[in-house]
């Protein structure tokens, strides 16, 4: 609806240019809805954009913009009013409304998505790619359910999606996984065994249950190898990675391809990427160690020009060295765009990982990363502490297992991915309407409720879109609902070009509130969607009933959980038909157990 209201708007904008009003390109349009709801249903500032382009007063601008508005014939607008400096309050026709109710039945799992068969441009969202050296603990979730919640908003606006895990499996913390495995293995055989040197190793209780395994599986089989053997480094990683492929699955996070930076070094893409690099004069040796020259375009702290290693002085590959081939092997594969959410730990290695791709002579727009930050876990008001090595570790598969995956995914997206996030297990776990995924869990069962509830006594099916039963849709509440599920593809779009899934979040629960808000006052007044057992009770009250307005709302209501299941699908969370709670009825008001 607020497109449709934008695109009219800026054709009038374009017809007063075209007049003389002002000069130049379009000033951008932007829609906000009144807090008041007597102020209209959007209101724009434009005219106060325009003003100093135009040298005339906002008001003036203001009246011209109206005065084009109001003679709209596209059925959209019903009237403007010019406000305060210049602010224009539009208020949209019914019949818009119920355009609306139209789209939504006639598109249903599809409304505010890309058209089936619509496939583009081709994305590769790579995301969690966390060493397999342990269970992911609890702070991997907030990136697997943001990488996740992307790839599903793009498939859902056009984009052809892979997702992408990127295994970790060389270098020094695999190196430790192994010698951590060895160790504990060979205290499971009750044999002498050294603790390794400092914190090159793991601490967690894991690593000790691997090794009880593999003395089970095994016997002493292994116990001559030495602490660097690879057998010990491959069996833990192993296991650990089906580890992490059940704890993803667990989440409901689908990974399309695994990519193992150890396959890849045994390609010879890394020495073909060098070679390139060299022949083009942008690696040196400097000191033993293979450097990529970066010219002036990165500085240490004292200003001077700080190259990048790609070869360590003791022959081993950086990250980095292998991050560059792997991501022109993405683009070579045929993504057209490639996506990485990284922890906000990892901002320093944007610009230059961009940079080594542009001299690689790939194109750096194709190149977008997410940051999310950190996420804290609170249980009772008490902050979870986790350390991995320490053997503090809250894993991501014990909150799921806690919360339950539409919970924990939910409360992942509370907040912008740019900010921090306070995760409070124990409001997740509340079956109240204080925890917002219930809360909007909910305001979908209520709706399969209220609707099943007219089927089985009321013998009353939902019916098919009506536009002339759809004009006893008469609550303002019923109005502002319309507006907002036609907002769902703007929310949808909006969504995917930012690359966060939090305003869908903050959409799901507006909605309940609406819904709420209505089920509230309509059983205050008595106008309630199905009739109360009181006013059955009474002689004659079907044939005074108001069956063409429950017919309309039944329409609407079915619309409307239509929407919560796109949106919440959106989201990877539930949408149950069903909530078994202790709750006011539907129908009667008293306490019961109620199905929504």
């Amino acid at each position: 609806m607020n497109r449709r209201v934008r695109q009219i708007v800026e054709s009038t904008l374009e017809a007063l240019r075209n007049e003389g009003l002002f000069e130049g390109e379009l000033p951008p349009v932007t829609l906000e809805r009144p807090k008041r709801p007597e102020h209209g249903d959007a209101a724009t500032n434009v005219a106060l954009v325009l003003a100093k382009r135009a040298a005339r007063p906002p008001r003036e601008i203001a009246e011209a913009i109206a005065t084009r508005l109001r003679a709209d014939a596209s059925g959209t607008i019903a009237s403007v009013d010019v406000a305060g400096p210049g602010f224009l309050n539009v208020r949209l026709d019914p019949n818009a409304f119920l355009g609306v109710l139209a789209n939504v039945h006639a598109e249903g799992e599809q409304f505010g998505f890309a058209p089936a068969g619509s496939r583009g441009r081709r994305v590769n969202v790579e995301f969690v790619s966390a060493n397999p050296t342990g269970p992911l603990h609890f702070g991997h979730g907030r990136g697997a359910v943001l990488g996740d919640c992307i790839a599903r908003l793009l498939r859902a606006t056009g984009w052809d999606v892979t997702t992408e895990f990127y295994i970790n499996d060389r270098g020094a913390q695999v190196a430790a996984l192994g010698r951590t495995l060895h160790y504990r293995y060979l205290q499971a055989l009750g044999h002498e065994a050294v603790e390794p040197e400092g914190d090159g190793w793991y601490r967690g209780e894991y690593m000790v249950e691997l090794g009880q395994r593999l003395a089970r599986e095994a016997g002493d089989a292994h116990a001559g190898k030495p602490a660097g053997d690879p057998f010990f480094r491959d069996y833990a990683k192993d296991i650990l990675l089906d580890v992490i492929r059940r704890d993803l699955a667990a989440l409901g996070v689908q990974i399309d391809v695994w990519s193992s930076e150890r396959a890849l070094t045994e390609t010879g893409l890394v020495e073909e990427t060098l070679s390139a690099l060299r022949a083009r004069g942008l690696v040196a040796e400097q000191d033993g160690a293979t450097m990529l020259l970066t010219g002036e375009r990165f500085q240490d702290k004292e200003g001077r020009p700080k190259n990048e290693v790609l070869v360590k002085s003791d022959g081993e590959l950086t990250y980095f060295a292998t991050d560059i081939p792997y991501h022109l092997d993405k683009l070579r594969r045929g993504a057209d765009l490639l996506i990485d959410v990284w922890g906000a730990d990892h901002h320093g290695h944007v610009p230059r990982l961009r940079f080594a791709l542009e001299c690689a002579g790939a194109d750096p727009t194709r190149f977008e990363v997410v940051l999310v930050q950190m996420v804290r876990a609170y249980r009772d008001g008490v902050e979870v502490k986790v350390s991995k090595r320490a053997g503090q570790y809250l894993t991501l598969a014990e909150i799921v297992d806690e919360v339950g995956p539409s919970a924990a995914r939910f409360f992942f997206v509370l907040r912008r991915h740019d900010s921090q996030l306070d995760f409070d297990v124990s409001l997740a776990k509340r079956q109240d309407q204080e925890n917002p995924v219930f809360y909007v869990q909910y305001a979908h069962a209520r709706c399969c409720s209220i609707v099943r509830k007219a089927r089985e006594e009321h013998q009353l099916e939902v019916p098919a879109y009506d536009a002339t039963l759809a004009r006893a849709l008469e609550h303002p509440i019923e109005r502002d609902v319309m507006l907002r599920l036609g907002e769902l593809p703007e929310v949808v779009a909006a969504a995917a070009d930012a690359r966060d899934p939090h305003g869908v979040g903050v959409y799901l629960r507006e909605l309940a509130g609406l819904l709420a808000s209505h089920y509230t006052q309509t059983k205050r007044t008595g106008d309630t969607v199905l009739p109360l057992p009181s006013t059955m009770a009474s002689d004659g009250w079907r044939e005074r009933w108001p069956w063409d307005r429950t017919r309309a709302r039944l329409m609407w209501l079915d619309a409307a959980r239509q929407v919560l299941a796109n949106a919440l699908r959106l989201l990877g969370v539930d949408a149950p038909e069903k909530m078994a709670r202790l709750d006011v009825d539907e129908t009667d008001g008293s306490t019961a157990p109620a199905e929504g």
